[in-house]
């Protein structure tokens, strides 16, 4: 049997009940039977309730969706540092993680290559000193910033960053930065991914 159905505010079809999958097909998706007349709520129609209940995640939704995708490489830098000193909004989980990789890895270059200049030649390894020093205050503000916004995605405060005073509050800490985002809006603003 052959459907039509509902997709994006547009009549899609018809296909086989297979196909409905790749165009996000719910339990109260509207569907039409080639030959069938009226319109009904997919969930009500019995060959398609298999097809529901039993199918894997596609593929296909997962990569045509942007907002699916997680925000790459490139662009959570861009972001991050373009909202340096932005306390407010809402942060995806990979925008903040792939800033706090590069950071982290900046951090480790600049203070590995201090390290070695002050084992050969110490005078010019204490003037390396200083300016570790100020590119790790330079990178903490984007930093503490981005984890507001992720945290904020979670539905919780910014200042929870100051858990990890308590030695064990940063077990939770890292839990919640890798937490999804709420659906929706929250009191912090438009979910990231539904922006995109």
């Amino acid at each position: 049997m052959l459907y039509y159905i509902i997709h994006n505010g547009q009549q899609v079809g018809p296909m086989p009940k297979e196909e409905l999958i790749n165009y996000g097909l719910t339990p109260t998706s509207q569907v039409c039977a080639v030959g069938g007349g009226e319109w009904v709520e997919a969930s009500t129609v019995t060959e398609l309730q298999v097809v529901l209940y039993s199918r894997p995640v596609s593929p296909y939704t997962i990569t045509k969706h942007k907002n699916l995708e997680s925000m790459n490489f490139i662009d959570s830098i861009k972001k991050c540092f373009t909202n340096y000193v932005t306390f407010s909004g809402r942060a995806r989980r990979s925008e903040y993680w792939w800033f706090a990789l590069v950071c982290a890895a900046i951090m480790g270059v600049v203070t590995l290559f201090s390290m070695m200049v002050s084992a050969i030649l110490p005078f010019i390894g204490l003037l390396a000193l200083p300016v570790t020093i100020i590119l790790a205050i330079g990178l903490m503000i984007p930093q503490l910033a981005a984890g507001a916004r992720r945290l904020h995605d979670t539905g919780r405060s910014g200042w929870w960053l100051l858990l990890p005073i308590t030695c064990i509050g940063i077990i939770f800490l890292v839990i919640w930065l890798c937490e999804d985002s709420v659906p929706g809006d929250n009191e912090y603003g438009s979910n990231p991914k539904e922006e995109e």
